[in-house]
C-alpha cells in the first residue's frame, strides 16, 4: 500500500512498533516521505493486508494518497487481520485508486499459501498455518491466479480485454444464473453473455462463496 502511494500516518499506532522511531522520517509530511513510494509502479496486489485497526499505518488521509490500481484479496473471517478494519476499510478509503476487493466468504487468513505439507498435517496448530478450515487451499490459489492474472494483464500490460473478467455481472457470485443449454458441455466455462450472469471464466455451480467489488477513483 505504501509503495503504491499511501502515506504513513506520523501519529498512527504502527509508528510506535518500530524501535527508535526509525519510520518517522518516512511518515507523511516528513523529509523522506516521498522516498518509499515506488516510482512508476503500475499496480498493487494486497492479500489479507495488515495495517488497519489497532495496527493502523495510514489512516483515511494516507490511504487517499494512494493512486496505483489496487486489488485487495481477503477472507471475511480472518482471525489474524480483521476484515472490516483491514481490506474492507482500505477499499473504502483508497478513494483515488482504481480498486477491486475480492472477498472469500467464511475464509480466514491463509490467502496465498500452498496446502500444508505432509509433515505438518498431524497437528491442527501446524495445519492451520497453511490451510483454511472452510476453503480448499488449491481452490483459493486457483481463484487468486484467475483474478490476479486478469488484473495485472489489464493494469500492467494494458490488455483491455481482461476487464471482462473483473467487471463481474453480480457483486455476489452466488447471485449469478446460467440458464441450462443442452448444446453446451456440462463443464463449459461462462462467457457472462447470452443470459448468463455467472462470472466469466467460472464453470456452472463452481462460483460459490465469493464477492468482487470495484470502485473507480
Amino acid at each position: 500500500m505504501t509503495s503504491g502511494g499511501a502515506s504513513l500516518d506520523p501519529k498512527g499506532p504502527a509508528m510506535g512498533l518500530i524501535p527508535g522511531g526509525a519510520l518517522l522520517p518516512y511518515a507523511r509530511g516528513a523529509a523522506k516521505a516521498g522516498e518509499i513510494k515506488v516510482a512508476g509502479l503500475k499496480a498493487v496486489v494486497a492479500m489479507a493486508p495488515a495495517g488497519g485497526g489497532a495496527l493502523a499505518a495510514w489512516n483515511s488521509e494516507g490511504l487517499a494518497d494512494m493512486t496505483a490500481p489496487l486489488l485487495l484479496i481477503s477472507g471475511d473471517r480472518d482471525p489474524t487481520v480483521n476484515y472490516e478494519t483491514g481490506a474492507l476499510s482500505m477499499f473504502k478509503q483508497a478513494v483515488h485508486a482504481d480498486r477491486y476487493l475480492l472477498t472469500f466468504r467464511e475464509a480466514g487468513h491463509a490467502m496465498g499459501l500452498s496446502p500444508a505439507p505432509a509433515e505438518m498435517q498431524s497437528r491442527l496448530w501446524d495445519k492451520d498455518w497453511f490451510d483454511d478450515p472452510v476453503w480448499r487451499q488449491d481452490r483459493i490459489n486457483a481463484i487468486n491466479l484467475h483474478f490476479i492474472t486478469a488484473f495485472l494483464d489489464l493494469k500492467v500490460k494494458g490488455d483491455t480485454q481482461m476487464s471482462s473478467y473483473l467487471d463481474v455481472p453480480t457483486i455476489v457470485s452466488d447471485d449469478g444464473v446460467w440458464p441450462y443449454d443442452k448444446v453446451l458441455a456440462y463443464d463449459a466455462y461462462s462467457t457472462a453473455k447470452d443470459g448468463s450472469t455467472v462470472w466469466k471464466g467460472f464453470q456452472r455451480r463452481h462460483m460459490r462463496g465469493l464477492e468482487l467489488r470495484h470502485a473507480a477513483p
